[in-house]
């Protein structure tokens, strides 16, 4: 045996690699993965939140343009996937 995951591997596999792989830490390389894991999913957070920011700028843009063509509220929202009450803010 190698020791060696392949990228084809079923995640689980990959997975239980990872994890062994952690175990065999020193305290101190632990300490530093459990602070590069941290900010990771700080990053990801961050990076999820901005896009969910993106996608409701986009249905609002959207529910405008929709409104200018003469839609009325409720197909705004129907179309957008916005709620009637926010699309009646924008009318």
């Amino acid at each position: 045996m190698t020791g060696i995951v392949l990228k084809e591997s079923p995640p689980y596999i990959r997975e239980a690699s990872e994890m062994l792989k952690i175990s065999n830490l020193t305290p101190q390389e632990r300490r530093l993965h459990d602070i590069y894991e941290k900010n990771r999913q700080k990053q990801l957070h961050r990076e999820w939140y901005m896009f969910d920011q993106g996608v409701e700028k986009t249905k609002l843009e959207t529910a405008k343009r929709l409104l200018g063509m003469g839609l009325s509220i409720a197909d705004a929202a129907n179309v957008a996937d916005l709620d009637y009450s926010t699309v009646g803010e924008l009318a």
